[in-house]
């Protein structure tokens, strides 16, 4: 399913790889292209870290997400303040 501007969408994030992440704040900070301010993509949380064999993730984490400009989008995943990984998403116009 395409990720579609201006439509709220759950997404399940899967993290593989740190010990004790679901004792971690996490948090997803969005940047499109030829920007360069932050935007909150996902608000810091620890309340939604599940220990979950979904997916053979250590640890896997239900979010909604809405983009309000379409393009590509630099996602950074933080856990604790600190850079955990970063993807890339297309966002659509519909």
């Amino acid at each position: 399913m395409p990720i579609v501007k201006g439509q709220q969408n759950k997404y399940m994030w899967h993290l593989w790889g740190e010990k004790n992440q679901q004792e971690k704040k996490f948090k997803v900070l969005g940047t499109h292209e030829g920007s360069k301010k932050d935007v909150i993509i996902v608000p810091e949380t620890i309340n939604n870290l599940q220990i979950s064999p979904n997916n053979s993730a250590d640890v896997s984490i239900p979010t909604s997400m809405e983009f309000k400009k379409s393009g590509m989008w630099k996602l950074d995943v933080l856990l604790d303040g600190k850079l955990f990984d970063t993807i890339y998403v297309k966002v659509n116009n519909k």
